[in-house]
């Protein structure tokens, strides 16, 4: 009677086996052949999407390979940028200094009326070789004379804007545009043929596709990150 219930519990388990087995082969086949739908174009005012969409130049990678994320990012990267801004704090504290009184000036007026531990108080003054203050983001060029879309936060503040090149050559940017509620700014540096990304139609994409983020965050230089489209 046990011998029996073994022999009929091992028929069972290999049956499972081998029902998960085929499952994940049929997967497999299926995800290796299938490949998401882009339709891509170019920014233009005056041409329709679907004409762009023919003559827009596509990235050229193969889904059902497994570096298909190396060889889309080795495409993407030359038209991907590096934006280091800074702040030009002497210029603004003389722009201060101009407009209204200091607050020294301010706590000097109104010394005598707060209490005795408070008056010899001074501020401190910011040091003549104060480090300037800056920050990073990411861009991406959309126009061969050098337009670049980036994020308002990266450039929010800031006075001067850096651009350095997937190659190491930079450029010296000026802020073309914010658009602080969607979070997208416009920067532009003088340039001629520089590579273009190309554009796709958000309408055309579905949850669950593959996507590809890159970029340089934090100072580090050409980070990939792959997911998908949630």
């Amino acid at each position: 009677m046990d011998s029996r219930n073994r022999g009929d519990l091992f028929w069972k388990a290999l049956a499972v086996v081998l029902l998960v087995v085929l499952v994940g082969m049929v997967a497999y086949v299926y995800l290796s052949q299938s490949k998401p739908k882009y339709i891509y174009y170019e920014t233009d005012d005056h041409k329709p999407k679907s004409e762009l969409a023919a003559l827009a130049p596509s990235l050229q990678v193969n889904h059902g390979s497994i570096y298909w994320v190396a060889d889309l990012a080795e495409q993407a990267m030359p038209f991907v940028v590096n934006i280091q801004t800074s702040v030009d704090l002497e210029a603004r504290q003389g722009q201060r200094e101009n407009t209204q009184d200091s607050p020294q000036d301010f706590f000097r007026e109104w010394r005598d009326f707060m209490p005795e531990e408070m008056q010899d108080f001074e501020f401190r003054q910011m040091p003549e070789d104060h480090p300037p203050i800056g920050g990073e983001g990411s861009g991406f060029i959309i126009r061969e004379d050098g337009y670049i879309v980036t994020n308002a936060h990266v450039v929010n503040g800031a006075d001067k804007f850096t651009v350095r090149m997937d190659d190491g050559t930079e450029s010296e940017a000026e802020l073309i545009g914010v658009d602080n509620f969607k979070d997208i700014a416009v920067i532009k540096i003088d340039g001629k043929d520089l590579p273009v990304a190309v554009l796709g139609d958000s309408d055309e994409t579905r949850i669950g596709e593959p996507v590809v983020a890159i970029g340089s965050p934090l100072g580090f230089e050409a980070t990939v990150t792959a997911g998908i489209l949630s």
